[in-house]
């Protein structure tokens, strides 16, 4: 996890410069994705290839460990990008993966469930209620926080490996914080910068205008 963390920290440190380029409000506006109206087979289709996409990166990791240091930490992406065209497909889509990982693998389900999958179906359905920034970074903060640390303290899985294990508890729950504040900003602002004009490109392919 010192590699999440690290990947995290830097992900932090370039938005947190880009951001004081930005207007003063910039932070307390909505990222703006145009809604859309799609058909139900559509929406099928399309989460059905959002929880395919997901799996595969999540799995990634047992499969082929080298590729997968790359490629798990996108497994929230395509949840996201479901709720962002419809929470009840946000929802289908983090379900429908979560059961088919827990067939290869039911702790790294758990896991994927409780911090990855729920942060990003709260990131996507805030940005389709047009929610701020500020919120998106917040509530992204305090559901992956929220998650963890059921993971550590309830379940007593070990979700930063031995790193963590020579800290006292409030360092430990400080160090979930930090962690869970810096990969929550770097979600939202990769998909204010990066998802968002993949899905003006979906909207164009799939819309109904």
């Amino acid at each position: 996890m010192l590699y999440f963390l690290f990947i995290s920290l830097l992900i932090f440190i370039f938005f947190s410069m880009r951001l004081n380029k930005k207007s003063p409000g910039f932070c307390f506006s909505p990222i703006k994705i145009e809604k859309m109206q799609i058909s139900r087979t559509k929406l099928t289709v399309f989460c059905g290839l959002l929880t395919s996409l997901t799996v595969l990166f999540k799995l990634s990791n047992i499969f082929s460990p080298g590729i997968g240091i790359i490629v798990s930490p996108f497994a929230p992406l395509p949840i996201a990008m479901a709720a962002i065209f419809s929470p009840i497909g946000g929802i289908w889509t983090l379900t429908s993966s979560v059961a088919i990982i827990a067939m290869f693998s039911l702790p790294l389900a758990l896991v994927f469930l409780l911090s990855g999958g729920m942060m990003a179906l709260t990131l996507g359905t805030g940005i389709y209620y047009s929610r701020s920034r500020l919120f998106l970074i917040l509530i992204s903060t305090l559901i992956l926080t929220s998650g963890i640390a059921l993971l550590l303290y309830v379940f007593n899985i070990p979700f930063f490996g031995a790193f963590s294990k020579g800290f006292n508890p409030y360092l430990k729950f400080l160090f979930l914080g930090m962690y869970s504040l810096c990969y929550g900003l770097g979600w939202v602002f990769f998909i204010d910068i990066v998802v968002t004009k993949i899905l003006r490109n979906i909207k164009n392919i799939y819309g109904r205008h």
